[in-house]
């Protein structure tokens, strides 16, 4: 994470919250961040964060994908399971997807 702040932001706009958070002389190095039974934890980048070269895919479960308030289209998928998904971008540029399993 380039801006931990900035990523927590926006992991809060999908119901996290911080339940731990580390700093060293000012600056935010660590958090953990935690949702009903869910963990997240984010840690300051040591090197440049580069989009294009991440090999990583992020996928959130939810019961409800129209309780998410998020400016994203729900996509219908045409597999067992997930039934119905969404496609975000964290402000690193992570892709972040939110599946209904329901």
């Amino acid at each position: 994470m380039a801006d931990l702040q900035r990523s927590i932001d926006f992991y809060e706009t999908l119901g996290f919250e911080v339940r731990e958070r580390y700093e060293q002389e000012g600056w935010l190095l660590w958090c953990r961040l935690g949702r009903d039974s869910s963990e997240l934890m984010l840690a300051l980048a040591s090197d440049p964060v580069h989009d294009h070269a991440q090999g990583v895919l992020f996928y959130l479960y939810v019961d409800d994908l129209a309780a998410i308030d998020a400016d994203a289209p729900v996509l219908e998928v045409n597999a067992p399971r997930p039934a119905r998904e969404m496609r975000l971008q964290d402000p690193d540029g992570y892709l972040v997807m939110v599946a209904e399993l329901a």
